[in-house]
């Protein structure tokens, strides 16, 4: 249990109660639940997507299409999911694009990846996840 609890913590910003301070190695345990934790998140994404699809409709609920303009939907699904997971696959993307727009050698590359003080090039891939959002 103290594996899931700590794919938990570090996924996302869910509280987990009574289980303390975790260790990199508890994380480390813990890979083999990152998946299931994953499934949860994306459930969660859904569930936002479905709250924006519900009519009212013969005195019954039903789901369709969503009522809101799909970039606005799409836009509060992500904002949910970097909410919900405190934002850890969008700096992923960040760096991804920080490294790969910098850097000539592989060594440069990783070394621009790890940098904390290197933030132009994340803004410039949020931007661009922004604007793919966008119609």
């Amino acid at each position: 249990m103290r594996r899931v609890a700590a794919a938990v913590s570090f996924l996302t910003r869910v509280p987990v109660p009574g289980a303390g301070e975790f260790q990199s190695v508890d994380v480390g345990r813990a890979t083999l639940f990152f998946p299931l934790v994953g499934a949860a998140i994306g459930t969660a994404a859904v569930a936002v997507l479905k709250l924006f699809s519900i009519h009212v409709g013969g005195g019954r609920l039903q789901f369709g299409a969503p009522w809101l303009p799909a970039p606005l939907v799409a836009l509060l699904i992500v904002a949910f999911s970097a909410w919900l997971t405190g934002a850890i696959h969008l700096d992923g993307l960040a760096d991804t694009a920080d490294g790969l727009g910098g850097g000539r050698t592989r060594e440069d590359r990783l070394r621009i990846m790890r940098d904390p003080t290197v933030v132009q090039r994340p803004r410039v891939g949020a931007r661009t996840l922004s604007c793919s959002l966008s119609k």
